[in-house]
């Protein structure tokens, strides 16, 4: 029952959080709502995951741990980040509090959103390749044939290679570096578009770390 509530969790935040970055075609409102709805579901999270907390100063830290366990505390960070630079400049949630540095917040609030989504696909990158480690040790599964392989990488390629035209197209680095944060409405955009972009933007970091880990744990192996 609680891995089907985890499943349910994930896949809302997942939807939520492309929800949240689609200000430009959403609102202001809508926008509001759906960030808080993204806050519960991140504390429902820790919540059901809080094992991982309570043993994050347990154990041995090989360089994977190391690098999963940073991804982690900054994709926390940056969720709290996100968070309290909203609550001084919503308008809809929280009219009654107010800041007179409201336009500094709002870069801070955009920069840290755009460091939440790229962190949230490395996230999700580590967790997949852990899943599908688990799957293999308790099904036993044979390995994949050189055309299930061929096939998957013909698939996959093409997205990942629009996924890195997205991410400058989008201007993703200008926005994590704040060498300029917001982003005025295109004319040529579209929803569609900005999910196209986005998802595969999201997907191109997810496999960083799904194949980088994949491939530190095969070397270890080896070794």
């Amino acid at each position: 029952m609680k891995r089907i509530l985890r499943l349910l969790v994930d896949v809302s935040m997942f939807l939520v959080l492309f929800l949240v970055m689609a200000y430009n075609f959403t609102g202001n409102a809508i926008h509001e709502w759906s960030g808080m709805l993204l806050s519960l579901l991140f504390l429902s999270h820790l919540l059901l995951n809080g094992a991982w907390l309570r043993r994050i100063f347990r154990g041995h830290y090989s360089f994977l741990r190391i690098v999963s366990t940073s991804i982690n505390l900054l994709l926390l960070l940056s969720f709290l980040v996100v968070f309290i630079a909203a609550v001084p400049i919503s308008a809809e949630l929280f009219p009654f509090i107010s800041f007179s540095e409201g336009m500094e917040l709002a870069r801070i609030h955009i920069w840290a959103s755009n460091c939440l989504f790229l962190l949230v696909a490395l996230h999700g990158g580590i967790q997949w390749s852990r899943f599908k480690q688990n799957l293999s040790r308790k099904s036993k599964k044979r390995p994949r044939s050189l055309r299930q392989l061929t096939l998957i990488y013909a698939l996959l390629f093409p997205v990942l290679a629009y996924g890195v035209w997205a991410f400058v197209d989008r201007g993703i680095l200008y926005k994590i570096t704040m060498y300029y944060t917001f982003d005025p409405g295109r004319a040529n955009d579209s929803f569609l578009r900005f999910v196209a972009d986005y998802l595969s933007i999201f997907i191109l970091f997810a496999s960083l770390t799904y194949y980088g880990f994949a491939w530190l744990r095969a070397r270890r192996r080896q070794n």
